[in-house]
């Protein structure tokens, strides 16, 4: 590897990290942020391919907000992404003005993530593919990679073969599997090695896939890193603009003015979603719901659950709302078809009771009032007859907070088997566990144990302890 690679992360001081940070979701116009530190990235990781499931990373900067906001695919392929980290501190200081300040760990560009992923391949002995790049960087990097971690294991395949011809894509896909990689590296640039994974993905036996932009080509030293001092206040572009002018001067020239305009006509008009956090006001949101529930309609549209679960923003149920009028699907056909939910979970919350209303709305209807309010006039497929039975036995025994994700399709029975084991042993309560792994995210949590443990518990009973006594 390139020696200045990994000095420039151990120089940023934020390589090893030096405290505990937790993760949190955010939403900035309606694009949801994974907020994570490299360590808790590298974790997820590890827990992904040590529990055999496949996990997508991908990553926020201003340039993929930009595209976000021009292609709907590259929108949806980020909000039903495992992780979608933030790489950049532009992004940061968009999510400080409207209102939270992060600290600055929560930056995760590949200068940091990439040594310590490669330090935590060295040390168990994993295997990654390196997919992209021109043949003879591609060499070089994995000729680096191989010296300086000859525990785990490198391959690869370089990214300028015909990505429109099928028996190309196809030859590519054998060689992935062929090699068995833990991790598969895509670094063709955005927002072509996204669309890449988005058709292929599939077809791939590998556990953990990111998308790296030009990080094989830093791996090979083609690409110098920015300096420290300028990358933390922001200023990378500038480093970036200048190496490559020709390349990137649309990109930041135009692209960072759009970019800031958006942020602030947001704040300025009020339309900006508000932003939420998994960890930091969980005990106050919690406390909210416990004085609330007497209160509230128990029963909730499904657009409502999906937001509350956070599974979608409402910023994309309102976009979903705008092609179901245009098209005359159902709202949950049109999410499940787009990937952004499983069809799994939309029975679920249908048959736990997610109001089923006509699609068809009044005059006057307010939009940005009831713009998480959307249902489906019908279940995608109606529950079975046994379903039933034990949703009307629910009250009387509750199951537990494991059978209900996978009930709804957002977690396996492997991977809860796997969470009770070290459950076990440590002592955790199973939501903490999976949240720790990147298994499943706390607000929905939270949302399991307000809406089905939460009609179990006594009256006086508050939610938080409550939820203390069912994970």
């Amino acid at each position: 590897m390139h020696p200045d690679f990994t000095q420039s992360a151990q120089n940023s001081g934020l390589l090893p990290q030096a405290r505990q940070i937790p993760n949190r979701n955010v939403h900035l116009l309606g694009r949801r942020l994974t907020l994570m530190t490299v360590p808790a990235i590298v974790e997820a990781i590890s827990s992904a391919i040590a529990q055999e499931r496949k996990l997508t990373i991908g990553h926020y900067n201003v340039h993929g907000f930009n595209l976000s906001m021009q292609l709907p695919w590259f929108h949806s392929f980020l909000q039903a992404a495992d992780i979608a980290h933030c790489d950049g501190m532009g992004i940061i200081k968009a999510l400080g003005f409207l209102g939270m300040e992060l600290p600055r760990e929560y930056r995760v560009s590949y200068t940091l993530l990439m040594p310590a992923l490669l330090e935590e391949c060295e040390r168990k002995g994993l295997k990654m593919f390196l997919l992209g790049s021109k043949p003879q960087y591609l060499s070089v990097a994995l000729q680096n990679l191989r010296e300086q971690y000859p525990n785990a294991g490198f391959s690869g395949q370089h990214g300028y073969f015909p990505r429109d011809n099928p028996q190309a894509n196809a030859m590519v896909i054998e060689a992935i599997n062929a090699a068995q990689p833990d991790i598969l590296l895509v670094g063709m640039g955005m927002p072509v090695q996204e669309e890449w994974v988005l058709h292929h993905r599939e077809q791939l036996n590998v556990k953990a896939v990111l998308v790296g932009g030009a990080i094989i080509d830093r791996l090979a030293g083609e690409v110098s890193d920015c300096p420290t001092l300028l990358s933390n206040v922001g200023l990378e572009w500038t480093y970036r603009l200048f190496r490559e002018p020709r390349r990137l001067g649309a990109r930041y020239l135009l692209g960072n003015p759009a970019f800031v305009c958006q942020i602030m006509l947001a704040k300025l008009l009020g339309l900006h979603d508000s932003l939420e956090t998994d960890n930091a006001t969980l005990e106050a949101a919690a406390q909210a719901l416990a004085n609330s529930s007497a209160s509230r309609n128990p029963q909730k549209r499904l657009g409502e659950y999906l937001v509350e679960a956070g599974l979608l923003t409402p910023q994309h149920i309102r976009q979903a709302l705008m092609e179901q009028r245009q098209s005359g699907l159902r709202l949950g056909e049109i999410l499940v078809s787009q990937g952004c939910v499983r069809e799994a979970t939309v029975d679920f919350l249908i048959a736990h009771g997610a109001l089923e209303t006509s699609s068809t709305r009044p005059p006057h209807h307010d939009v940005d009032r009831h713009e998480a309010s959307a249902t489906l006039p019908r279940p995608l497929s109606s529950p079975t007859t046994s379903t039933r039975s034990l949703l009307q036995a629910a009250q009387a025994d509750p199951k537990r907070l494991g059978e209900y994700l996978i009930e709804a399709g957002l977690s396996t029975p492997q991977v809860i088997h796997q969470a009770l084991d070290i459950q076990r042993s440590s002592q955790q309560r199973l939501g903490e566990i999976l949240v720790a792994q990147g298994a499943v995210r706390p607000e929905t949590v939270e949302f399991m144990v307000t809406y089905f443990h939460g009609e179990a518990a006594p009256a006086a009973m508050s939610l938080a302890h409550s939820r203390r006594a069912y994970l």
